[in-house]
């Protein structure tokens, strides 16, 4: 009967290591998106923030989610800032619903984010901002 409960727990013995380092991960790549690590430089941090991003969005945590929301809103002009957006409808949070929708109805943000956002409102099962620039609609109402 012993044998049993040791044969039981062993997975757990075993995932909860993984599953401390996995936290800890998350922690620490929220980190490299949200500050230029000292010591280096630029074009480093850029290449491994886009990197970080991923991995958040591919983590599921939803502890993401407010700095990826902050890079959405930030990021007009880097591929981070789609990472952000697309990973704020992946990762399904509704906290991140305004700041998507202040990106979709910004007419001076780039197309294709906005395009992004709405899909990511859309995911989040939320319409588009009250302010979406003409052209923007179909031919329905609401």
């Amino acid at each position: 009967m012993r044998a049993r409960w040791l044969v039981a727990l062993a997975p757990i013995a075993i995932a909860a290591p993984r599953i401390a380092h996995a936290q800890e991960d998350v922690s620490a790549l929220i980190k490299l998106v949200d500050e230029q690590p000292a010591g280096m430089d630029r074009a480093a941090w850029k290449e491994k923030r886009r990197e970080a991003a991923r991995k958040l969005v591919a983590s599921g945590d939803k502890r993401a989610v407010p700095v990826l929301m902050k890079v959405a809103a930030s990021e007009t002009f880097d591929i981070i800032g789609e990472t952000a957006i697309e990973g704020l409808g992946t990762l399904g949070d509704p906290q991140a619903v305004p700041t998507l929708q202040q990106i979709e109805a910004d007419p001076s943000r780039d197309a294709g984010q906005r395009t992004l956002a709405r899909k990511a409102l859309a995911k989040l099962g939320a319409k588009p901002s009250a302010a979406v620039a003409p052209g923007g609609g179909g031919g329905g109402g609401s």
